[in-house]
Formats: C-alpha cells, structure tokens, sequence
C-alpha cells in the first residue's frame, strides 16, 4: 500500500525540538535588549538578574508574537507525536500481553494530550491578561509533565521484549537523565518562585532554564 506522504520521524522530532529552542533563545536575546528594565521588575521592587519565561514570552512585543509562532509550529507535530508512540507501543509483545501495560499506554496518551493544552494555554493566555490562571496553568503543566515522563519511562521498561537491544538501552538512559533534568527543574522553578513571591532579592534566577 503506497501513501502520499513519508515524513521521517527522527526529522520530526529534531523540529519539534529546534523550533522551540530557537524561538526562546531569539525572544531572550531581543527582551533583553529591548525590555530589560521591565522584564526584570518585580511586584515588590526588589532588585532581579534574569526574567522568569512567563514574561519573557508572554508579555511584550514582539517577543510574545514569536513565541506563539513558534508554539503553533510545532503544536500539531507535538500532538501526532504522542499518537504516534501510542500506537507503535501498542503492538510491543509486553504490551499486548497485560491488560494493565494497555491501560498505562492509554494513560501516557491523555497525559500527552493534557500535557499539550497546558502548554498551549500558558502560552496563550499570558501572566499579563490572566496572572492567576496562568500561574495555576504553569504549576499543573509542571506537574502533569512529569507524571508522563515517569509513566512513559515505566511503560518502556516494562512493555520493551527482553532483552534490550543496545539502541532501546540507549533511549531508555536518555530518557531517565531527561526525568532527572526535569525534577530537577522543577525543584529550582519552586524554590526560586517561592523566593520571588516572598520578595527576596534575585528571586528569579534559574526558572529559565526550567
């Protein structure tokens, strides 16, 4: 059966990864010129080195326009992707012998999705227009994020035919220093968004690296 259209997973995946990266170095480097006093103020007035990515990309023009172009590039790629592993772990030998390995991919697939709408709302519904909602988007977003990481880390392991191969032994330590770089964000975004709110000095230094 021929198609009409090949595209190469792996370029896929390069894309969905250099658009964004991309857009967010040129947004930095343009907010910093361009916006530095602003994107450094804080509610409380206290003094600040870096900006947090909310206001980076969120607040001022035309840092805020790039960044969604950016988003809606790679938004749909993004959602395939998740269809995509879901259906290629489905015909995994482990998989489709439990039950419950079948309910884990289904599990990973929502959480894909959800995933992709708490992404797209905080980019979409900026700190400037909607502060509560979007802070309440960033904490969900985080936390969601690395529930799918670590379930799609599980359902490797679990559902890959033993015993690995040297390729799927790579992806799998790609993937576990991926969840470590990501608790790791997660623990520096909390712990210097917590300083901010409580209005100590250089409150927002590391979140955009988170």
């Amino acid at each position: 059966m021929s198609s009409l259209l090949q595209v190469s997973y792996r370029r896929v995946t390069i894309f969905n990864v250099v658009v964004p990266v991309f857009g967010l170095l040129v947004t930095l480097v343009i907010g910093l010129y361009l916006h530095y006093d602003i994107l450094t103020d804080t509610h409380c007035k206290v003094p600040n080195f870096f900006t947090t990515i909310s206001k980076l990309t969120g607040e001022e023009l035309p840092e805020r326009y790039i960044w969604r172009m950016c988003m809606s590039l790679v938004a749909m790629p993004l959602i395939l992707d998740g269809v995509v592993l879901h259906r290629a772990l489905s015909f995994e030998a482990g998989v489709l012998q439990r039950w419950w390995l079948r309910m884990l991919n289904t599990t990973v697939l929502l959480l894909h999705f959800m995933q992709m709408y708490l992404l797209l709302s905080v980019t979409y519904l900026s700190s400037k227009e909607h502060m509560d909602y979007h802070v309440d988007m960033w904490y969900t977003f985080f936390g969601t994020s690395l529930l799918h990481m670590f379930s799609l880390f599980l359902l490797l392991y679990l559902g890959k035919q033993r015993p690995f191969s040297n390729r799927d032994r790579k992806a799998m330590k790609f993937r576990l220093v991926c969840l470590a770089i990501h608790l790791t964000g997660v623990g520096a975004f909390i712990h210097f968004a917590n300083r901010h709110w409580d209005c100590e000095p250089y409150g927002i230094l590391l979140p955009i690296l988170v």
